[in-house]
């Protein structure tokens, strides 16, 4: 959009789609983009032990080099994806845009190929190398790749000239649909939080709440993130968990581990729905609950954390009473004063909460 007008590649994009629709279907996908990026990073540093253990000491082989490179291919994709899709990093080249979907799209083809070629070898290991077996599994992999493989070259070649840079939505957009939309349907005074294509617009004002936006963007991409993490980490301690933790009796640790865990995914989940742009008009008692339920959870979140630190401390320390009594004293004073000033902030907050049409934010 430039001076409040959509670009003719922009409305051939829309089809006559709602271009409202479209807005929301770009934030849900930056969100799934900020989540299989979170969680290709924190799976890879998860496994990274285990990988220099087992996998660094092994002899080179097939299998071994499309590990390594797998997990390059589809980090570098997805980051790529990643960036193109965050909203805050400005106007990019037509040009940028058609090598950065056309390689995702090759990077994407290329790391599947690498697992089913891996999980192809191992399932050969399984079937301990039947001839018969091992000729139909590599036929079958042969041509469902170089069909699929077929299909990507056709697209690419077929897209190209068609990528461009949409500077409404600050994102990169594929101009295949036909042009339905009536010319003054294609005017529309719109303000969109990471639109930073505005030349025309000189109004400061408007500049600042365009920063805002991209802020908020931001935090929509943390919310996601923090979440996902949160989730995928407690699933996979599940087995530890149920192996250690459940058989033991209750005590206070094991109440406050519980306790952390319902608290955080609660703050979490609230924080992700109020910021989730799917979400539309949500009234001010819901942005004042939200405040409270959120802040006050991540006080009890972060008291009980540290009580669990403070029970480790003191079982390092010996078991003595009186650095028992000390660290209580330490937390108590600490933790009061903190509780002191959530109350003062909550209440303080309390006139000023409202929610946001422009930003689909409270």
């Amino acid at each position: 959009m430039v001076n409040g007008v959509l670009t003719p590649l922009e409305i051939q994009a829309l089809g006559g789609q709602n271009i409202f629709t479209v807005i929301y279907d770009v934030y849900i996908t930056r969100w799934f983009s900020a989540i299989a990026l979170s969680l290709i990073c924190y799976d890879n540093l998860l496994t990274l032990s285990d990988e220099v253990d087992f996998l660094w000491p092994k002899r080179w082989s097939s299998i071994k080099v499309l590990l390594h490179l797998n997990r390059l291919v589809s980090l570098c994709f997805i980051s790529a994806n990643a960036y193109t899709l965050v909203g805050t990093n400005g106007p990019i080249s037509n040009t940028s845009c058609e090598i950065v979907l056309v390689s995702t799209g090759c990077g994407a083809y290329l790391s599947f190929s690498m697992c089913n070629w891996i999980l192809l070898a191992r399932t050969q290991a399984v079937l301990c190398h039947r001839p018969l077996g091992n000729r139909l599994l590599l036929a079958y992999y042969i041509v469902s790749y170089s069909i699929t493989g077929i299909l990507v070259v056709h697209t690419s070649v077929t897209l190209h000239g068609k990528i461009f840079y949409s500077p409404t939505l600050d994102v990169c957009g594929i101009a295949m649909r036909p042009s339905t939309m009536e010319p003054e349907n294609s005017t529309l005074p719109l303000l969109f939080p990471t639109n930073r294509a505005m030349d025309g617009v000189e109004s400061e004002l408007i500049r600042e709440i365009v920063g805002v936006g991209e802020h908020v963007a931001l935090t929509r991409w943390a919310s996601a993130i923090a979440l996902t993490i949160f989730v995928w980490d407690n699933l996979l301690t599940l087995g530890d968990e149920v192996y250690f933790i459940w058989p033991k009796k209750w005590s206070s640790v094991k109440v406050c581990t519980y306790g952390n865990r319902i608290l955080c995914f609660v703050a979490l989940v609230l924080n992700t729905l109020q910021l989730d742009t799917t979400h539309r008009n949500f009234t001010y008692e819901f942005c004042a609950a939200y405040f409270h339920i959120a802040g006050y959870f991540a006080y009890a979140s972060f008291a009980l954390c540290n009580w669990i630190l403070l029970v480790r401390a003191h079982a390092l320390l010996g078991g003595k009473r009186n650095h028992f009594v000390w660290l209580c004293s330490l937390f108590a004073v600490a933790y009061a004063g903190t509780a002191v000033l959530v109350v003062i902030a909550t209440l303080g907050l309390q006139s000023q909460l409202y929610y946001s049409d422009v930003f689909k934010a409270c």
